[in-house]
């Protein structure tokens, strides 16, 4: 069981008890004479929160939560809780945030099974199983505890003391202590490049996400698409029930009478592989043609008249496209592999670009069949992706394959 007083508010008490895997608060009163509880909180786990409660400011605290298997008899890892808007008689139902996080991660000489948090009083000592210590120092608002390898101090004898470090590019923190920053909501930004208080507004027409990093034009988040609606055959396919159909028909328009075989004896018909509108008829959307599809499994020999087309078929050149929005990483930060079986291969960048945080990287495929990985080595926040599959065009005497674009 772990207990802590509020050093700014005595009359205010955390308790945890892992073993029923539930924090309590109570509220002192009438001089200490009368203690009472006022809110209790749980992980909706078996046991293990609460096996050590810190506070660090009157409204925030840190609860030490363990994890187990359903047995209990194997210890996982552990992971502080932390509360930043604590009321004075209320825990939350959710957390606020936890460590480690993507930008609080525990350094590689700190175990993830911790067995002690301390406050002192705005910062956070944390012992682990070895008897490591990694002290969690408050920061300003705009600024977070950065806690990776390249940013603390200390020594295997010396606690690890973490580092003040600006917000990371689409985050902000408004109030000072040991929590990471949040992201930039919806229709904000933070270009980075310094500590962020508040985020900046976006203008109305352009794409800001959460985590927002610059403003994208709405026009450039265009869908590109090449599938075509597949023309219908008409009721009517016979020559001559289109014909006995349309003869003795008469419309009201000037149109539909002058192509009534009842003034014309000649009737004008169209290509059956070409046509446009109908003007031998009232209806004008009426075609002299009939539409089937021809897919065949693969396993089938291809015609040689067909052979052509689905040479240049399997012959054309994928690229593939893709586009990273709102992030401040770099075209270094991003790779390709193929993955063939138990092994990957580097696939080189054919081109990458990054505009106003906009990263575009394209590479040409191996083949039409192949698995690829794609990795972004940063930490930095991404807004969304596009994905993308180009082709050239080719013809010859008798074929045409169209440009791949979507």
């Amino acid at each position: 069981m772990s207990v802590k007083i509020n050093s700014a508010d005595s009359a205010r008490v955390l308790v945890g008890m892992p073993f029923i895997n539930t924090v309590f608060l109570f509220v002192v009163s009438n001089n200490g004479s009368s203690i009472s509880l006022a809110s209790s909180g749980s992980n909706g786990q078996y046991v293990g929160c609460g096996k050590s409660v810190a506070w660090l400011t009157s409204s925030q605290a840190a609860v030490l939560v363990s994890t187990y298997s359903l047995e209990h008899s194997t210890w996982y890892s552990s992971n502080i809780y932390l509360y930043t808007s604590l009321t004075t008689t209320t825990i939350p139902s959710s957390y606020s945030s936890l460590i480690p996080n993507i930008q609080q991660q525990l350094p590689s000489t700190i175990s993830s099974q911790l067995i002690q948090a301390v406050s002192t009083p705005e910062s956070l000592a944390v012992l682990d199983v070895n008897g490591n210590i990694l002290l969690i120092l408050a920061t300003p608002a705009g600024t977070y505890a950065a806690t990776s390898v390249s940013s603390l101090s200390g020594t295997a004898s010396i606690p690890m003391v973490s580092s003040s470090t600006a917000c990371i590019a689409g985050t902000y923190k408004s109030s000072s202590g040991i929590h990471p920053c949040s992201l930039c909501p919806s229709g904000t930004r933070n270009p980075g490049g310094g500590p962020c208080i508040s985020c900046i507004n976006c203008s109305s027409n352009s794409f800001c996400s959460w985590s927002a990093v610059f403003e994208v034009n709405e026009t450039y988040l265009t869908s590109q698409s090449q599938a075509y609606a597949y023309p219908r055959s008409p009721e009517l396919t016979a020559y001559e029930d289109i014909i006995l159909s349309n003869s003795f028909a008469i419309g009201s328009t000037s149109h539909c009478i002058v192509t009534s075989p009842l003034f014309w004896a000649l009737i004008v018909g169209g290509v059956a592989e070409s046509v446009g509108d109908s003007s031998f008829a009232c209806d004008t959307t009426l075609r002299n043609a009939q539409y089937d599809s021809n897919l065949q499994s693969l396993a089938i020999p291809v015609p040689d008249e067909e052979q052509p087309i689905v040479d240049m078929l399997d012959n054309q050149v994928f690229t593939l496209q893709l586009d990273v929005f709102n992030t401040a990483i770099s075209c270094q930060a991003v790779s390709f592999v193929e993955i063939v079986g138990s092994t990957t291969l580097s696939l080189p960048m054919a081109s990458c670009n990054n505009v106003n945080g906009v990263v575009s990287a394209t590479i040409i495929l191996p083949g039409h069949d192949a698995t690829i990985e794609v990795t972004l080595t940063s930490i930095q926040l991404v807004g969304g992706f596009r994905l993308g599959l180009s082709g050239p065009s080719q013809s010859n005497d008798s074929s045409t394959l169209q440009q791949l674009s979507f």
